[in-house]
């Protein structure tokens, strides 16, 4: 029971026992942990228990009962995966990838179903996928989420319907395709490349927590989706000059080391920190820090002028705590955006 609750202090917990309960259910205090550990003074466990279970114990012995029952059965973890069947608009990405963080588990990896026009997520948790038989509450907002002003979008925008057991992908979703970028790719689209970007967006597994990642979602379709967009357009096309193309979350810690030669190329990705000294250092493997058990989320976004305008945003305007921090990084460039688009997009 003490490895399954963790430290008291869900903090504490999130950096020493990250899957325990206190980690992934509790709050920001340990007036907020959802799961406290038994007393080590078999007198202190006696009284606890007496309080929790008053009438049914001896209150003035120790005297255990025979053949308890007990009253916890927590399931073996176990590799599943869901498809979210609902197409996926910009207006809704950060509600869904809110909940998957919230209430999937150990999220492994997040793809677009190239099928349905939904997403494929592969997660670990406690009995693998059948909560999802008594979950009716699949896309309702994390408990401790800010919500912004700027929302269009409501929390039943989502059906818990929309949500269904599938296979798991081969090698759990995390493949991608290492594809090089040459000259040749960019011969005779010169003025396109000029005018319409390709933006790579990345958030460090450290604020891939279902409040921050839904934020950033929302703030992004607040700036660039615009509300003029009508009805009638398809979901993965949004108005004001600002596509959403993809988006996917994996947790690079499970890539082989074989294949991540690749990933050398987010060394490329910068943060722009507006209160660091050290803002020009390469950031080195922040997308697979040991200490956090989420993935890193790529959104992957198509505007004119979108690359500049992005950096004006990140720069002046953008308010939140990890955009204001070094947890929000995005390709500096096409090249570099091209490559990453062809690496881990290109092929879904």
């Amino acid at each position: 029971w003490r490895a399954l609750a963790g430290p008291t202090d869900p903090q504490l917990a999130r950096r020493t026992d990250p899957l325990s309960f206190n980690a992934r259910f509790g709050g920001s205090s340990r007036s907020e942990a959802v799961a406290l550990a038994p007393p080590t003074l078999r007198i202190k466990a006696h009284a606890d228990v007496v309080w929790a279970f008053g009438g049914r114990l001896d209150g003035l012995t120790c005297t255990c009962p025979t053949n308890p029952v007990h009253a916890v059965a927590v399931p073996a973890p176990m590799i599943y995966a869901l498809r979210i069947c609902k197409p996926l608009t910009f207006c809704t990405l950060g509600l869904i990838l809110a909940a998957v963080l919230q209430r999937a588990g150990d999220v492994l990896s997040v793809n677009l179903d190239t099928n349905g026009g939904g997403l494929v997520v592969t997660a670990v948790r406690e009995g693998g996928g059948v909560f999802l038989s008594s979950c009716g509450r699949f896309f309702k907002a994390p408990v401790d989420e800010v919500r912004s002003q700027s929302i269009s979008c409501s929390d039943d925008a989502l059906s818990a319907g929309s949500v269904e057991l599938c296979e798991v992908p081969p090698h759990s979703g995390t493949l991608f395709s290492p594809v090089e970028v040459s000259a040749d790719m960019l011969e005779g689209n010169t003025e396109a490349v000029r005018d319409v970007d390709v933006l790579i967006v990345g958030v460090r597994p450290r604020a891939s927590t279902p409040s921050i990642v839904r934020q950033v979602c929302d703030d992004l379709h607040a700036k660039f989706g615009g509300s003029a967009c009508p009805s009638s357009v398809p979901s993965l096309n949004v108005g004001c000059g600002v596509d959403l193309l993809a988006v996917r979350a994996l947790d690079f810690r499970i890539v082989p080391a074989a294949e991540a030669s690749p990933l050398q190329s987010f060394w490329s990705f910068t943060n722009l920190a507006r209160r660091r000294s050290d803002a020009n250092i390469l950031n080195h493997n922040w997308w697979a820090e040991p200490v956090s058990s989420t993935p890193a989320v790529l959104l992957c976004l198509r505007g004119c002028n979108l690359l500049s305008r992005f950096k004006s945003f990140l720069m002046h305007e953008w308010k939140l705590s990890a955009a204001t921090s070094d947890d929000i990084l995005f390709a500096p460039s096409q090249m570099v955006a091209e490559d990453a688009y062809c690496t881990f997009f290109a092929h879904l």
